[in-house]
């Protein structure tokens, strides 16, 4: 009988070899004649699988089929000729560190000795060793397991733990590259765009996004310098109405050039110049972005004779996004020190205990009225010369769909009579409202001529008084007032004075910045006056409309809403809630049962609550546990959750388990599963992304028009400061021309042909005779009322003794 000799015959170091089966390439790392140890080259886990020397090569042998068959693989994927080869700085700095903090525990001496390697193949030995050398380097014990990962996958060299900065990020020469160090760079010729694909693109196969190239550099270099300008709105004339004619090479080396010597001057003073347009007025990455798209993927447009944009057809090719162009600003160093620099602080966070909404069943169920003053001051319609003041405007805003119900602005100082103009303005139909000042809609876009039975206010004196509120009580309308210094009981109604009007402020001249009245050398806002009260309601108006179709953000709109395919618009969420939502929502607390069944985990406590896998859960007790904790770097604390209840969590504080409810979720979020919170929340972020695309047309409509707007007001205001001699308008007597203008605007309300209903203006109905047609309106109430106003200032002017003192025909 023959004798079957074993082979224990060692295996070469750093030799690789693939499974037949599962195809994972493993690393021979140690071998004797006795045993030998493999490591995978692919995964997060450091991991090594034990074989017998004599076992190992019966699996290795060609003439082996059976299970557990291993195949050799001669090239390595990280070999030394495959390595990415660039003479960086920085590469060779953090290679070295990498170096310094693994080499005591892989190779103590100058040689490389198999024998060390075998204490760190035994997982409590290899613990004790990364937390010593953790210990030595001074870094967490996770980032010596990183290191000796790479260590062992990656060839079990010194060039295996080598830094992988040559072969991240974007290349600063504009998409090029270098093969060796002092080559000339060579430009990619991409065939489509770089990166992960797009939610957008499985559904539209149609869209094309612009690829990476000299027409892409130019715009987004253009980009740079609509955010970074410092001039008048200058970063509109992007939609056609300013032509520099240069190239756009030239035109991007000129902005390069002006940024690079703005942010010189930046570090010489310490601090950028005063820009002419502040946090404010500036635009945003989406408003660039917006008027980039119009260059270059505008096929149709249609202008009226003044130059408003009446229809808007943007094509599916060449299309820029807001990501890239915030990467974009933010991966350019000297762009992003620019910004960086004219950054304002601010005072941080809110501390936020929950929503103010989540008691509210649906539309209509309770309205927030709120008032402030306009960042922006407004000349006379009797003469543009003259400055009238800052106007107070009234927001009627819906609770549960925050959709505005109604707006009102005028010269009256905050009291009952303005606000229940904004009362009036609830009821009516907006398409008549709208018309008022020449914004043309159908009703159907703004669906709100309503009260609610409840209406909250903020404790303002016009709120405060009992008398004049008893007639809406009669008709079923109740005035409630919140607690003082509560401004997170009406957020959703304070957060509008933040998104609405910065809608129209980055359109708008003469914004009122932050920095007024602080020193003597302050801008005088007052001089930059251009717009009358008529023309800035059109200004409010058209960012309302805007408002109500951009998706909201920071909450959880119902999962109906969602998967019916609706970004979460107020005026979807309006809508929606007028046909779906009735009843109330209950909550369950069954708290021996979760205690006892449900799983523990770890949290992190933030200055919004305990952080669990990306949500946040409050109460007052995390709170006062985050604000007791600030002076200790570990803030971890014991959870205990359930997956499929995200409506809230336990928390061990003290020793003691406390309740968390979900932060921004509500009763929508109570009952389900984190599977499903995952479908949901994709649906949600696919329903955005394709209204926001969807809404573009509109954005730019409204910013072109805006601007159209801009440049009348400014000519006509030029012109009667010609004629008067004057520089600028005149800022003093505010009070009187304040009275002038009110009285005119009542004396419009009571004479104007258009008016169709009786006002709180004193309209009289006398002057009208019932045989009398009304003639047809031939122009828009705007025009109407204007020339109303004209014709009595002319009436005023004319007459003498049949003129009351504030100027108005009897």
């Amino acid at each position: 009988m023959p004798m079957r000799v074993q082979c224990r015959i060692p295996y070469p170091l750093r030799s690789l070899w693939r499974s037949a089966e599962s195809g994972i390439t493993y690393r021979v790392v140690y071998s004797t004649a006795e045993r030998t140890d493999l490591c995978p080259i692919a995964g997060r886990h450091l991991k090594f699988f034990r074989y017998a020397t004599a076992e190992l090569r019966v699996l290795t042998d060609d003439r082996f089929h059976g299970t557990g068959r291993m195949l050799r693989v001669w090239e390595d994927p990280f070999s030394d000729e495959k390595r990415t080869r660039r003479s960086l700085d920085a590469h060779v700095r953090r290679s070295d560190e990498i170096w310094k903090r693994i080499r005591p525990i892989v190779q103590p001496g100058d040689a490389f000795d198999p024998s060390v390697i075998r204490p760190l193949l035994d997982r409590s030995t290899r613990g004790r060793l990364i937390r010593e050398a953790a210990e030595l380097a001074n870094v967490q014990p996770k980032t010596i397991h990183a290191y000796l990962l790479r260590f062992f996958q990656r060839g079990m060299t010194k060039q295996a733990v080598t830094s992988d900065f040559p072969n991240c990020g974007r290349p600063r020469s504009g998409g090029a590259y270098r093969g060796e160090p002092g080559e000339k760079p060579t430009r990619r010729n991409y065939t489509c765009r770089p990166g992960r694909k797009s939610g957008a693109q499985g559904l539209h196969p149609e869209r094309r996004y612009m690829v990476p190239g000299d027409q892409l550099a130019c715009l987004l270099w253009q980009a740079v310098d609509l955010l970074l300008t410092e001039g008048e709105a200058p970063w509109l004339t992007a939609l056609g109405a300013r032509q520099t004619g240069k190239s756009k090479e030239e035109a991007a080396s000129a902005i390069k050039k002006r940024v690079a010597r703005e942010l010189t001057q930046a570090k010489r003073h310490g601090q950028t110049r005063r820009a002419t347009r502040k946090g404010r007025s500036r635009p945003s990455y989406q408003n660039v972005c917006d008027a980039l798209n119009a260059i270059a993927r505008t096929v149709h447009e249609a202008r009226d004779e003044q130059g408003h944009l009446t229809e808007l057809e943007l094509s599916d090719v060449g299309i820029i996004t807001a990501r890239q162009v915030s990467y974009f600003c933010q991966s350019e160093p000297d762009v992003r020190a620019l910004m960086a620099a004219r950054r304002h602080g601010d005072c941080g966070p809110l501390l936020l205990r929950g929503r103010a909404d989540r008691r509210v069943k649906g539309p209509g169920d309770k309205f927030l009225l709120d008032a402030t003053i306009a960042d922006v001051y407004l000349v006379s319609r009797l003469d543009r010369t003259v400055v009238v003041g800052r106007p107070t405007i009234y927001f009627l805003i819906d609770s549960f769909s925050q959709m505005i119900v109604a707006v009102h602005a005028s010269f009256e100082r905050p009291s009952f009579a303005a606000a229940a103009s904004v009362i009036e303005a609830a009821v009516m139909g907006k398409q008549e409202f709208c018309a008022q000042f020449g914004f043309d809609i159908e009703d159907d876009a703004w669906p709100c001529h309503f009260l609610a039975p409840e209406i909250v206010c903020d404790r303002g004196s016009e709120f405060m008084a009992a008398q004049p509120w008893q007639s809406l009580a009669k008709l079923g309308v109740a005035i409630s007032n919140c607690r003082p210094y509560t401004p997170t009981w009406r957020a959703a109604a304070e957060r509008r004075w933040g998104s609405v009007p910065v809608v129209w402020q980055r359109q708008m001249v003469g914004v009122v910045e932050c920095d007024w009245h602080e020193h003597r050398r302050a801008r005088r806002y007052p001089w930059d006056a251009v717009y009358t009260l008529s023309e800035f309601m059109t200004h409010i108006l058209r960012a309302v409309h805007v408002y109500h179709r951009t998706p909201l953000t920071g909450g959880f709109p119902h999962p109906d809403l969602v998967f019916s395919r609706q970004s979460n618009t107020p005026i979807n969420r309006w809508r929606w809630g007028v046909e779906n939502v009735s009843g109330a929502l209950l909550e369950h607390s069954l708290s021996d049962i979760q205690l006892a069944t449900w799983r523990h985990d770890t949290g992190l406590l933030t200055q919004r609550g305990v952080k669990l896998h990306g949500r946040f859960y409050a109460s007052q007790a995390t709170e006062d546990a985050y604000l007791g904790r600030l002076d200790r770097k570990d803030r971890h604390v014991h959870v205990q959750s359930d997956p499929d209840e995200l409506g809230g969590i336990w928390v061990e504080l003290g020793g003691f388990p406390v309740f968390c409810p979900a932060l921004d979720c509500g009763i929508a979020m109570q009952g389900l599963s984190w599977i499903e919170h995952q479908q949901y929340a994709d649906q949600l972020h696919e329903n955005d992304r394709e209204e926001n695309f969807r809404q573009q047309p509109e954005r730019v409509m409204q910013m072109n028009n805006a601007r159209v707007d801009t440049e009348s007001a400014k000519k006509r205001t030029r012109s009667a400061l010609k004629d008067s001699g004057k520089e600028h308008p005149t800022s003093t007597g505010m009070n009187d021309a304040r009275h002038r203008e009110n009285a005119l605007n009542r004396a419009v309300d009571a004479y104007s042909p258009s008016r169709s209903g009786p006002s709180r203006a004193h309209t009289s109905t006398s002057e009208r005779t019932p045989d009398q047609p009304q003639q047809g309106r031939k122009a828009s109430l705007k025009a109407e009322r204007e020339a109303a106003a004209i014709e009595l200032l002319e009436a005023a002017t004319g007459s003498h003794d049949d003129a009351d003192p504030e100027g108005v025909p009897q």
